[in-house]
């Protein structure tokens, strides 16, 4: 076999390879888009405090905020009055102690790239659960 003919075989089955390698990693990013969850249901609990997790596991790293306000959440999320922020630690816990008062939180828990960030409404009562459990939703 002439080594032109090697060489050429060997070419077409790289470009192949690398063909199925950019067809699977782009299907896996196309797959993985995230979409923002707003939940209009109302929590209630008696602290700004509790944990993060997606299907029973806890999630670390999640950014958690606390907007005084509704969040804009349509073009570039923003929020008028920011109150807080805090990133889940190895338990998928956070915690605002400072925010006491009984009105109506907006939360923001953005994990990563994986995980659809979710917009959720607190309001704080002592007749409400301990803590907050948070689950956020997976990627599709």
């Amino acid at each position: 076999m002439p080594l032109e003919r090697i060489v050429d075989s060997s070419m077409r089955s790289l470009k192949f390879v690398l063909a199925v390698v950019l067809l699977v990693t782009f299907s896996r990013l196309v797959a993985a888009q995230r979409t923002v969850i707003d939940d209009q249901r109302l929590k209630v609990s008696q602290r700004l405090a509790g944990y993060v997790h997606v299907r029973s596991e806890r999630i670390k790293g999640v950014l958690v905020e606390v907007c005084a306000s509704p969040w804009k959440i349509k073009g570039n999320i923003s929020c008028k009055k920011l109150l807080g922020s805090a990133t889940t630690d190895a338990n998928g816990s956070f915690s605002f102690p400072s925010l006491r008062g009984k009105g109506i939180y907006y939360m923001r828990f953005d994990g990563s790239n994986g995980l659809n960030p979710l917009f959720v409404r607190v309001q704080l009562k002592s007749s409400g659960t301990p803590e907050l459990s948070i689950e956020l939703p997976v990627a599709t």
